[in-house]
């Protein structure tokens, strides 16, 4: 294992017992540090990963269909394609907020974020994203209300930069 890799890995270790703070766990991890460091640093990567991927599909499609989709299709006499477009994106989407709240909420409980005001404002522009969406599922003929879910989702994705660990 090189040095780069074991200083990694007591970064990490050093991490987990200021989290935990559960002398246990040092005990547990004191028989073979890197294995144990190692498998619980994957798992948090992993979720942060899941996050990412989460955050880029709703974001990015936003981008996507902001940027080329709607302008190609927008003056077509043949409303369907965009339709489909629209409603195949609204069904990622789903997923996609079902991964970030489910991760967000396992981060946010692990890194001991609930009392930062910073997730609390994050929280609150994300339920005026759904209500946003919501509104825009009832009345797709506001286009401002595509604006302004994507501005929404712009700050979301600042404010979850400023919570990065």
């Amino acid at each position: 294992m090189s040095q780069r890799t074991l200083d990694s890995v007591n970064a990490v270790t050093q991490h987990l017992y200021v989290y935990d703070g559960d002398l246990a766990t040092q005990d547990k991890m004191s028989s073979d540090p890197t294995v144990a460091a190692g498998s619980v640093a994957g798992m948090w990567d992993g979720i942060r990963w899941l996050h990412l991927i989460a955050m880029a599909f709703f974001v990015g499609g936003q981008l996507m269909l902001a940027a080329a989709v709607v302008p190609a299709l927008r003056g077509a006499a043949d409303r369907a394609p965009l339709r489909a477009v629209a409603r195949n994106f609204g069904r990622g989407t789903l997923v996609a907020l079902v991964v970030l709240i489910a991760t967000g909420t396992a981060m946010a409980s692990h890194y001991g974020d609930w009392e930062r005001g910073t997730l609390h404002v994050k929280l609150a522009l994300v339920l005026v994203a759904g209500a946003l969406v919501l509104w825009h599922m009832h009345r797709p003929d506001l286009h401002a209300l595509e604006g302004a879910i994507f501005v929404t989702s712009l700050a979301i994705v600042w404010l979850g930069v400023a919570l990065a660990h």
